[in-house]
């Protein structure tokens, strides 16, 4: 593209949130072409023209740091006002109030502590590793669509890294819910336990690998709908490839 570097700078320099930024850079794109059409007309070649066009779009940061101030969110000027400390308590309620209000949900719709007592130390682990996974998701949503900040320090938290946890969770739940498994047969073919031993140990040892898939299912699901949010408001795939 003719004025890619050039829009690659002004966009290195807006704070504006997404859609808007991508509609200003469309507007701008189209402005630079009909400038550089304008000095055609007027005989200039190609090489002129598009200097010329440069020169009467020349780079301006008081005007894009105004324009910045202008497209502040709202919840941005909110928080703003708030003293410092204020503001990092309310922002750290904000992301981790909808983890509490999940693994509530969780506790009431499904036997979370009887998987937790029957997993043992793993389940915990896999609990601790999962919510973790979890958390920086909400961090993401809360920054993403609530906040509205799309500058590139923002959207640097878009890493691999909870899938990274929520793979971790998985494996956790099947190496745990494997060793519980062997433990069991191996004390049944010992002889140290019954048959209705065995039913009950084997129940038992699938609680990591239930408490990890879970986890793991919805820190996937959550971060697919983030990427699509994300696209919906046209935020490029070049600044979605954060570094894992």
């Amino acid at each position: 593209m003719r004025w890619r570097d050039y829009l690659q700078r002004i966009d290195a320099e807006l704070a504006i949130p997404y859609p808007e930024r991508a509609r200003f850079l469309d507007e701008l794109h189209g402005d630079l072409e009909t400038a550089f059409a304008l000095q055609r007309e007027q005989g200039l070649d190609e090489v002129a023209a598009e200097q010329a066009t440069l020169r009467e779009f020349e780079f301006d940061f008081e005007a894009i740091a105004a324009l910045n101030a202008v497209h502040v969110p709202a919840v941005q000027r909110l928080l703003a006002r708030l003293p410092g400390r204020s503001r990092s308590l309310l922002e750290s309620i904000a992301v981790g109030l909808p983890l509490l209000l999940l693994l509530v949900l969780i506790s009431v719709r499904v036997p979370l502590a009887s998987f937790l007592r029957e997993g043992g130390a793993v389940s915990i682990v896999i609990l601790a590793v999962g919510a973790l996974a979890l958390l920086l998701q909400f961090e993401r949503l809360f920054v993403w669509f609530v906040l509205r900040d799309h500058t590139a320090t923002a959207l640097r938290l878009n890493t691999r890294t909870p899938l990274y946890l929520a793979a971790a969770s998985l494996l956790l739940g099947v190496l745990g819910s494997s060793l519980g498994c062997y433990v069991v047969l191996f004390a049944w073919s010992a002889g140290q336990i019954d048959g209705a031993g065995v039913k009950i140990g084997l129940r038992e040892s699938l609680s990591p690998i239930v408490v990890g898939s879970a986890f793991a299912t919805l820190v996937v699901l959550l971060h697919a709908a983030l990427q699509a949010g994300l696209h919906a408001l046209r935020v490029p795939d070049e600044k979605k490839g954060g570094t894992p």
